[in-house]
């Protein structure tokens, strides 16, 4: 029984080999198994030189390979790029300007100015007929350092020397007795001096008459008596001029 089992599987493995055999003449669709071709492509890239931006070159080789049932073909394609001739420009970085910083103005204090300084304020020497035939050492002392001292020998009418101290607005005459200058006569020409009863230079007239009364005119002058010493008030005007304090030697 096993003998005859191995006897048909022969049989049926011999016509199975005549079925294909006899195809060579007739294929039948429905017995060919048909195997797909097979593409293998290969790309293989190479540089011929670095890239540049002016110059590039490839070299691309292409390898199929095509397999079907009947034939193997194998294709081999180079593809050659020419160096390219544009220049390839970069776009020029965009500038980042920076917004201005928040600066706030610096504002300076204002300068302090020093406090005006007012001139001080000239202190007047009063004179009177008091000063006349007396020492004037105390009146040059207050008075400080003369503009002018002026001297003459014997000149005066009674024989002694004479020595005057010049001021802006004053001048004082004496007569030397011995060292000391006493004084015989005090001219006033503006406001930084006075009489003793305050009439100065630009004085109106009825200040002088407050304080001295009517007085004796001689033509622009009013004068003022006191033994042998006298005050005398030169006008312009309605205004002194100047003031005269005099007594003779």
């Amino acid at each position: 029984m096993k003998n005859r089992f191995v006897v048909f599987a022969l049989i049926a493995a011999i016509s199975t080999v005549s079925a294909v055999s006899c195809g060579n003449d007739k294929t039948d669709e429905s017995s060919v198994t048909l195997d797909l071709p097979k593409v293998t492509t290969e790309v293989k890239e190479s540089e011929t030189e670095p890239l540049t931006e002016s110059t590039t070159e490839k070299t691309t080789a292409v390898k199929t390979t095509a397999v079907s049932a009947s034939s193997t073909t194998e294709v081999t394609t180079e593809v050659t790029t020419e160096p390219s001739t544009e220049e390839v420009t970069e776009a020029p970085a965009e500038e980042v300007t920076e917004p201005p910083a928040d600066e706030s103005p610096v504002t300076e204090p204002p300068a302090t100015e020093p406090p005006a300084t007012e001139p001080p304020v000239v202190q007047q020497v009063k004179f009177g007929l008091d000063n006349l035939d007396n020492s004037a050492v105390d009146v040059v002392s207050s008075l400080g350092d003369a503009l002018d001292v002026q001297n003459a020998t014997g000149c005066l009418s009674n024989g002694a020397d004479q020595r005057i101290y010049i001021y802006d607005g004053l001048r004082l005459s004496c007569y030397m007795n011995g060292d000391t200058p006493y004084v015989y006569e005090i001219i006033i020409t503006n406001s930084n001096y006075s009489t003793s009863n305050g009439v100065t230079v630009g004085s109106s007239r009825s200040d002088v008459e407050s304080a001295y009364g009517a007085g004796e005119e001689s033509g622009n002058y009013v004068l003022y008596y006191d033994g042998s010493k006298e005050l005398d008030i030169e006008y312009d005007g309605d205004t002194v001029k100047s003031i005269i304090f005099y007594m003779p030697v």
